[in-house]
């Protein structure tokens, strides 16, 4: 029987400044699609950048998903490249002058 959880990244917030959701320990898990929903975004020459890392000790970071930049709203979903690190966080980079408004989600299943 597979296990199931919805894991949050990164809530549903306005941000002007780069933000690092917390990280979530997958020791269990070995597989998944994450989430982006982007509710707002300045757009013209800001842009907003989004990523899943990994990590096998919760200290040095790898990039498993990288979202399509997003310049105005917009929702994408992508599957966790597997095998991947024990720990999963999101991490969302605005440009400067960016304030947007975004979530990250994740459903991983495990064996």
């Amino acid at each position: 029987m597979t296990n199931a959880r919805d894991l949050s990244f990164l809530p549903a917030l306005s941000r002007a400044a780069s933000a690092t959701g917390p990280s979530h320990d997958c020791y269990d898990l070995i597989s998944g699609v994450a989430y982006l929903n982007v509710t707002a975004c300045a757009g013209g020459s800001d842009a907003l950048d989004v990523i899943i890392e990994e990590s096998a000790d919760n200290v040095i970071w790898y990039t498993n998903i990288s979202f399509t930049q997003a310049t105005a709203a917009t929702t994408e979903k992508k599957a966790l490249v597997a095998p991947f690190g024990r720990y999963l966080r999101a991490k969302g980079t605005n440009a400067t002058g960016t304030t947007a408004a975004y979530e990250v989600l994740a459903t991983l299943k495990g064996a």
